[in-house]
């Protein structure tokens, strides 16, 4: 299936956890937050590929899908969840003129339940819009935006926001509580704190195959991105507008105005940026537009915005090699990230955060892919395993069947 990169905006989680405590839960569903719940979801026959999975911009291979169902089961020996119902979804990134590397994983979500919504066997059934996540991914950028007007079927632009970046005072408060490196457990890989995301990359050499931009490199780029713009906007009002060439000529003139002033603008910020040309291009939005060119503003002056109101990131693109590589079944990196939660966000949220950082076995999954003779022959056993099974002793029963 297509799956949207950004998976939850971090700010719904906040919601989800104030709206929770707020909720006056019955005595039987207050029970609840301090009960395993479990896995409704599980790997079963139907989930074993027999043939790649082909989509209309890609192909996933026998292995790559079997990566995924490993994904599961290494997740659900590390986690259980506690007050809330796990399920998770396998995806496939895909997406036509946007070349991102190939890239597939697992989304992990913990939905609220309560006794008022029971299916039809009498099992606990997700509440929906209540669900937190964590994801376990291959070849995948955490919070990356792709620049729309500069992608195209041979290259990926994105940008990333500045680490530590925190759009709100509440990702500052919640940055002043973590670990700069998430966790002492996983201060030797690669890692990424941004507002609530914390993100952990198992690569070889701690290096991903991305490149940052400069500022002559972005505003080159941007320039010669308009006639390439002009030209879809034609196709696009030509199969419109078919039957109205006047339609087509209005509307393409007007277009061809407005990225007028683009290239003027951009005009004034080579100028305007001349003795700065090689620094890097950090800019005031995630997913800036061609229109940001046209010299109402500058967009690489992040003091003359509101912070908190607006994202800014710097700009990237992926090393041209690393498009053939990422194809190959052996993953070039493998990504876990999640959004931080403490105690006080309850059990559901906690639970899941903890597990992430304690019990994933993080030297494991590496080790699988990237030094594969060191684990040779061992399954894979949760991190810290006496602890886990020790915090899950401590949690009860709901007093109904969850399970499937």
């Amino acid at each position: 299936m297509k799956c949207s990169f950004h998976y939850i905006l971090p700010a719904l989680l906040a919601l989800l956890v104030s709206l929770e405590s707020k909720a006056q839960p019955s005595p039987k569903d207050a029970r609840i937050k301090d009960s395993i719940i479990g896995w409704q979801d599980h790997l079963t026959k139907a989930d074993t590929p027999t043939k790649p999975f082909i989509t209309p911009y890609d192909t996933f291979s026998l292995h790559q899908q079997r990566i995924n169902n490993l994904f599961v089961q290494w997740m659900q020996q590390s986690y259980t969840p506690v007050g809330g119902l796990g399920r998770y979804s396998k995806y496939f990134y895909y997406q036509k003129n946007n070349h991102y590397p190939h890239s597939y994983g697992v989304m992990f979500k913990a939905y609220s339940v309560g006794f008022r919504y029971l299916d039809a066997q009498g099992h606990f059934a997700g509440i929906a819009e209540t669900w937190v996540p964590f994801h376990v991914s291959v070849n995948s950028v955490n919070n990356a935006w792709g620049i729309y007007y500069l992608n195209n079927d041979i290259d990926y632009y994105f940008t990333l926001p500045e680490e530590f970046y925190a759009e709100s005072r509440q990702n500052q408060e919640v940055m002043q509580k973590t670990d700069p490196k998430i966790n002492p457990y996983v201060h030797k890989y690669l890692t990424n704190v941004t507002g609530f995301w914390q993100t952990t990359y198992l690569v070889p050499g701690n290096k991903l195959p991305i490149v940052q931009l400069t500022k002559g490199e972005f505003l080159t780029l941007t320039e010669a991105a308009i006639d390439r713009h002009l030209a879809n906007k034609k196709k696009e009002l030509e199969s419109t507008y078919r039957n109205s060439p006047k339609d087509v000529s209005y509307f393409y003139n007007t277009e061809v105005e407005s990225m007028s002033r683009v290239r003027n603008g951009i005009q004034q910020l080579k100028a305007k940026h001349k003795s700065d040309w090689n620094e890097p291009a950090k800019i005031r939005t995630t997913q800036p537009t061609l229109l940001d060119f046209d010299g109402s503003i500058d967009p690489f002056d992040i003091d003359k915005f509101e912070q908190g109101l607006n994202k800014y990131g710097f700009v990237y693109r992926f090393e041209p090699a690393a498009y053939a590589r990422c194809k190959a079944d052996k993953p070039q990196w493998i990504t876990i990230s999640i959004a931080y939660a403490a105690p006080s966000y309850g059990n559901k949220a906690y639970e899941m955060y903890r597990s992430v950082m304690e019990f994933i076995n993080y030297d494991y999954i590496y080790n699988y892919f990237f030094d594969p003779e060191k684990v040779k022959g061992q399954p894979y056993r949760p991190n810290n395993e006496a602890k886990q099974k020790e915090i899950l002793a401590g949690y009860n029963s709901p007093g109904k069947p969850a399970s499937r």
